[in-house]
């Protein structure tokens, strides 16, 4: 899997939750360049973010990651 395709739901869980980039980045405690990188899929989050980003956006897991390849 190639970065890019990693987390495709993301953007869609966070523009859903009506959050900007800054807003999620500070409800889930990072910067809003790692969540653009990861949104963009310039590089992936380690996996202790993915629950932090889940209940920032109020969606489950699953969620971020639909669209990519495991998931389709």
């Amino acid at each position: 899997m190639k970065p890019r395709d990693y987390l495709k739901g993301l953007r869609r869980c966070r523009e859903a939750a009506k959050l900007t980039q800054a807003d999620l980045a500070k409800a889930a405690g990072t910067s809003r360049q790692c969540i653009q990188k990861w949104e963009y899929g310039r590089c992936w989050p380690s996996a202790e973010w993915i629950p932090k980003l889940a209940a920032a956006c109020g969606c489950r897991l699953e969620d971020l990651y639909e669209g990519t390849e495991e998931t389709t």
